[in-house]
């Protein structure tokens, strides 16, 4: 019977894995997309094996994993011992998956290329990424004056490239790219003064060595790129000259929230109207500025709003008052979560302890993204990670008569996602193994629906809202709450 569950995890995490990716290409295009789905997942498996006669919801994966392992518990009464072996199975999947199948291709996204009449089309994630050669995409440039520059950082495609270089064929062209497999397709396209930098993740903190610096792109796709749309990026160039024009449709909502980051973190930064271009530049271009009438908080990359809050409007575009709604959860939400956990009940405890576990291993992964670049390749290796801390703190917990809530207290000298990984995770499985001491699944059901809220609400909700600073303290708040009420 161990070996049911272990293979019950295994298939699980790889069905899971596949799906993740193949949503985050198809349906969301982006990595927000992670927590969405992850939830989703979260939930069904946990109505399944609560409920698990709710049959036209059999078609659904996750609700008929939760099926099989509440048909399988009737066989294998000890909940902990069951938790134990279906994480190790969904360990052992993650990095069968992780170190075999994820590893073709990108490891940030998926890339394809399609041949139409003298053009190549270059797709990420199923969405029109730019088409070479294309002058159109950078003919702004040339009412520009920019043939003083002798070395330029440019975070765009390359027809951007092509047309610096006409403008002054002896300057260096450097040009930012985070995926390997981008960086080789564009390779084939830059003029003989422009390369792609060797080291791209390492240039947020060197762009001040540039006499100019271009970003030309709508918006940060990913969380990789939202690091360019920072308060500490700009910092970093703001005695260099600045342009950033990527904006014909700016007055769109998916569009004008990363532009008013960027002016509010470069106050000194004017706004110039150019052929439908918006122009964001620290000096005098000599034409008549215009005023941006939106208004927001810099983005910074402890509150990555530009990139957040962007696709958020985004994913809006069928329903235009999401983004109202969000704001209005993220005030409401601490006073309903707390007032759920008020009585004391060890289902809601797991509950809560699953909440504060996700909560912190969303940011882990955010944090991860944010240095690392794309959770694409990655995604499985971290899940293995994340369900093997879990299996091995339930395993731990036989020693221990009360949730060690407090450990997670730790995660404040955590300085890497993935310690802040082991840790939440470590830490959870202590407290579901404690909780956990009667033969019913239920608190299975508990923990998932505690996890898929924590992974929806952070990534979707409070994240752009509050940042990391009060996430961390709401959940150390939360679990102090947990804790005390844990000696009663």
């Amino acid at each position: 019977m161990p070996f049911l569950y272990f293979t019950l995890g295994l298939i699980s995490v790889v069905t899971q894995s596949v799906l993740i990716r193949l949503a985050q290409v198809y349906l969301f295009h982006t990595d927000l997309g992670y927590g969405i789905f992850l939830s989703f997942w979260l939930f069904f498996s946990g109505l399944g094996c609560f409920s698990p006669k709710i049959y036209p919801f059999y078609l659904i994966p996750p609700y008929l994993f939760g099926v099989i392992y509440n048909y399988f518990f009737k066989y294998l009464k000890q909940a902990n011992q069951a938790y134990i072996y279906e994480t190790l199975g969904f360990c052992f999947g993650g990095l069968l998956f992780g170190l075999g199948v994820s590893r073709i291709g990108s490891p940030y996204q998926k890339v394809t290329i399609k041949h139409y009449q003298s053009q190549d089309q270059i797709f990420t994630n199923n969405r029109p990424y730019y088409s070479f050669p294309a002058s159109e995409d950078a003919y702004v440039l040339k009412y520009l004056s920019l043939t003083s520059f002798s070395k330029v950082l440019l975070k765009a495609n390359p027809n951007y490239a092509h047309t610096l270089s006409q403008i002054s064929p002896q300057a260096q062209i450097d040009l930012l790219e985070v995926d390997p497999v981008l960086r080789k397709i564009g390779q084939k396209y830059l003029p003989a003064n422009a390369c792609f930098v060797s080291q791209p993740d390492l240039f947020p903190q060197q762009a001040g060595n540039y006499d100019l610096v271009i970003l030309a792109q709508d918006i940060p796709r990913s969380l990789s790129d939202n690091r360019y749309y920072t308060r500490e990026f700009f910092q970093t160039v703001k005695n260099k000259i600045l342009i950033i024009f990527p904006y014909r449709d700016f007055a769109a909502p998916a569009y004008y929230y990363p532009i008013a980051s960027i002016l509010s973190a470069l106050p000194s930064a004017k706004s110039y109207l150019v052929d439908n271009y918006l122009l964001i530049v620290n000096y005098d271009l000599g034409l008549q500025p215009i005023t941006f009438p939106v208004q927001a908080n810099p983005n910074s990359r402890r509150q990555p709003q530009a990139f957040f809050l962007a696709q958020i409007y985004h994913l809006s575009s069928l329903w235009p008052k999401l983004p109202i709604i969000i704001k209005i959860t993220a005030l409401i939400f601490p006073l309903i979560l707390l007032f759920f956990l008020t009585s004391k009940n060890d289902l809601k405890s797991i509950f809560g302890a699953s909440f504060v576990s996700f909560a912190f291993n969303t940011l882990a992964l955010y944090h991860f993204q944010e240095i690392y670049g794309s959770l694409y390749s990655q995604i499985s290796l971290l899940l293995a990670l994340n369900l093997f801390c879990l299996s091995l703190g339930v395993y731990l917990s036989k020693n221990f008569s009360r949730p060690p809530f407090l450990l997670f207290f730790l995660i404040l000298v955590s300085f890497h996602p993935i310690i802040t990984m082991i840790i939440a995770s470590l830490t959870y499985g202590f407290c579901f193994g404690v909780l956990n001491r009667q033969p019913i699944t239920s608190p299975y059901a508990f923990d998932s629906w505690g996890a898929a809220l924590g992974s929806l609400i952070v990534t979707t909700v409070l994240l752009p809202i509050w940042g990391i600073n009060y996430i961390v303290l709401f959940c150390l708040v939360l679990t102090l709450f947990l804790f005390f009420r844990s000696l009663n």
